[in-house]
């Protein structure tokens, strides 16, 4: 496997849902129950801490950093 660290853009949008919905239905990684609207994803997460896992254009994982919860 030949792949690279990239910054994350709203482009690749549509594949991290797809992999955030496969996240959904296996129970792995997220109590969320539905996959979340750009708008809303985009917000809660840091805008510099975003990157994917790409081979070519295919995005196969993805990282972000979340707003720290208020307590």
């Amino acid at each position: 496997m030949n792949f690279q660290i990239k910054e994350l853009k709203f482009v690749d949008w549509p594949q991290i849902c797809s992999i955030y919905e496969e996240s959904i239905r296996t129970g792995i990684s997220t109590f969320d129950t539905k996959s979340p609207t750009w708008k809303d994803w985009d917000s809660s997460r840091l805008s510099s801490c975003r990157f994917v896992a790409r081979e070519r254009e295919k995005v196969f994982g993805w990282a972000t950093l979340s707003h720290a919860a208020n307590t």
